[in-house]
């Protein structure tokens, strides 16, 4: 008989059935490329989460006190309400320690971190979850509420500011209608002094940046100055290059159009001389054949 080719496969015993890690066997080790995008995957979720869990400043890149004013709210007039009061305080150190920590955290270029400044505590998402929450809830009860025009509260707001300003020897911010001339000069004073002293910070950070750039472009600046040089003198060549061809140009055209008056003038010469020619032939031949009979006779 002829043989047969007749094969039985045990698919059982070729997949492993599932036991302990310690009944696997050898695992096959990962690759350095996968576990490299691997960890770079986890360090990007981590960044992400830690960045979504910052303040709304910081997200959105929203400005910034440059110095944090640690007794702001100590001149504000307390409520007849205690539990206002005790809010209040509570809302006032909380902002200030925000602002401290993002100064530690996220500080801006240029700005030194407040001294004994501490990192907050880092809260669980969820905890964070709810207290957004509970602020968007409070936000959309306040909103339902309360009916705030929003131009009105932005002039309201930007006329508060306006009057308020800064007393150094009392160390806290006043209004200016409480304040007679010489604190309010004394005031404006010292916010003159402030600004005074943060551009000049800033002209000699300015300064500073315009150097360092003037030592990585010198070498583009010559650089750019020889092309420039070099363009030039290519410009002025090709300028001349192309008055002369405009030149050949019109000379060409000048031939061109004498040409053919040039040839008729040449051509009526020829046949002028071809027919003298051809008379003194005449003749010549007319006379030479006179001397011959003469000399004969």
């Amino acid at each position: 008989p002829a043989p047969k080719n007749e094969y039985e496969l045990n698919f059982a015993a070729a997949v492993p059935e599932d036991k302990d890690d310690e009944d696997k066997g050898p695992q096959m080790e990962e690759d350095a490329q996968d576990r490299e995008n691997r960890l770079r995957r986890e360090q990007l979720a981590r960044e992400e989460a830690d960045w979504k869990r910052q303040a709304q400043v910081i997200q959105r890149k929203l400005p910034r006190p440059l110095q944090v004013n640690t007794a702001y709210g100590k001149g504000i007039p307390d409520s007849k309400s205690m539990l206002i009061n005790q809010a209040s305080r509570m809302v006032q150190q909380e902002m200030v320690a925000m602002l401290q920590a993002d100064a530690v955290a996220h500080p801006i270029p240029g700005i030194e971190a407040p001294a004994g400044a501490q990192p907050l505590q880092v809260l669980e998402d969820k905890h964070l979850a709810v207290a957004r929450k509970l602020v968007a809830e409070e936000l959309e009860a306040v909103r339902e509420t309360a009916a705030i025009d929003v131009e009105k509260f932005l002039e309201a707001s930007k006329a508060i500011r306006d009057d308020l300003v800064y007393v150094p020897s009392a160390r806290s911010f006043q209004s200016k209608s409480s304040l007679d001339a010489g604190k309010v000069v004394q005031a404006l004073k010292s916010d003159h002094e402030i600004a005074s002293v943060h551009a000049q910070r800033e002209a000699k950070k300015v300064g500073k940046v315009e150097t360092k750039v003037t030592k990585h472009t010198t070498g583009y600046q010559k650089r750019s100055s020889g092309l420039k040089t070099q363009g030039e003198t290519l410009l002025s060549q090709l300028t001349d290059e192309r008055m002369a061809l405009e030149t050949y140009k019109l000379m060409f055209a000048y031939e061109n159009a004498a040409s053919p008056v040039r040839l008729q003038k040449l051509q009526e010469q020829l046949d002028y001389e071809l027919a003298r020619e051809a008379k003194l032939q005449a003749r010549f031949s007319a006379l030479k054949k006179q001397s011959g009979n003469l000399k004969s006779s």
